[in-house]
């Protein structure tokens, strides 16, 4: 939305994100620009407080990573692989072997690049032996 267009909304209609008014729009960008002349242009970004999603799955985002991660630890408890976890990180798991979940409904996707001898240099950083 350009500045007119701003400046034709009524004032109280329009609050900032973080403001705790309740207004028809909250602004979530502002961007300046510069023209030819060097005058100043800007640009707004409104959202309704309601729509503020493009998708309704953003709003379940941490709660399917803490499923996830609920459904890891519990795998290795009824596996009972505490001994064989090197280290559990975000969305993946290390183990010091190679186990086979496929019984499970679901399980864990083996990827080639975790499997084999690793160095572990810091929590982030690791190399293959």
């Amino acid at each position: 939305m350009n500045e007119d267009e701003f400046n034709k909304l009524p004032d109280n209609s329009i609050s900032d994100w973080n403001d705790k008014l309740e207004t028809k729009y909250k602004i979530l960008q502002e961007k300046v620009f510069y023209d030819k002349n060097d005058e100043q242009i800007i640009n707004y970004t409104l959202v309704e407080p309601d729509k503020a999603y493009k998708n309704t799955l953003a709003r379940i985002k941490p709660f399917l990573i803490s499923f996830s991660r609920n459904m890891v630890g519990s795998l290795i408890s009824k596996k009972d692989l505490f001994s064989n976890v090197i280290r559990i990180h975000t969305d993946g798991i290390v183990f010091n072997k190679d186990f086979d979940f496929s019984d499970l409904e679901y399980y864990p996707k083996t990827e080639s690049k975790t499997t084999g001898l690793i160095h572990w240099t810091s929590l982030n950083k690791y190399s293959s032996i």
